[in-house]
């Protein structure tokens, strides 16, 4: 759970509080310690916590949930400026300035993320860590369609095949 900068740490069998830790004041961000900065996202995938911040930079820091430590964040600012390359520069310029991560969903093994660029990433995870690339960077992706406004939520289904479907 979170509030504010705060992520509380719950026990799922009792529902009993059982430690805060503060997202801002990890060290590992490189950021001024904000007290408004607010958690604005938040999702968890084999014991580890990803979360997101109200305020740049735009990264998705990785906690670990068993020795509470933050791990190194992934600034994705890098991705979404090469996405939106083609766009006109005045606009692309107020998007870089405003960018910021909205949203974030874990399907699949990837962590998707939105922006408020309106550009979706997808970091490929392995048992909820990301997996590096030859340059030991992680694996991200952005999908080529997005659109204009922010992303304010991604959803996923499964969808199982029927027998006599309307595509066959």
């Amino acid at each position: 759970a979170s509030s504010g900068a705060n992520l509380y740490i719950l026990d799922a069998n009792s529902y009993s509080y059982r430690r805060t830790l503060n997202s801002v004041n990890t060290g590992s961000l490189d950021t001024v310690h904000d007290s408004t900065r607010k958690v604005n996202a938040l999702v968890s995938s084999h014991g580890y916590v990803w979360v997101s911040q109200d305020k740049r930079p735009p990264v998705v820091q990785m906690w670990e949930a068993g020795t509470r430590e933050a791990k190194t964040p992934v600034d994705i600012e890098t991705y979404v400026v090469k996405q939106l390359a083609s766009c006109d520069p005045i606009l692309k310029r107020h998007r870089k300035q405003a960018l910021r991560v909205t949203a974030l969903h874990i399907a699949s093994s990837y962590l998707w993320v939105g922006t408020t660029a309106g550009v979706i990433l997808s970091i490929e995870l392995n048992n909820g860590k990301p997996n590096y690339g030859p340059n030991q960077k992680p694996v991200i992706q952005t999908l080529d369609h997005g659109h204009a406004g922010p992303v304010r939520f991604i959803a996923s289904t499964e969808v199982s095949e029927r027998r006599g479907s309307i595509d066959q």
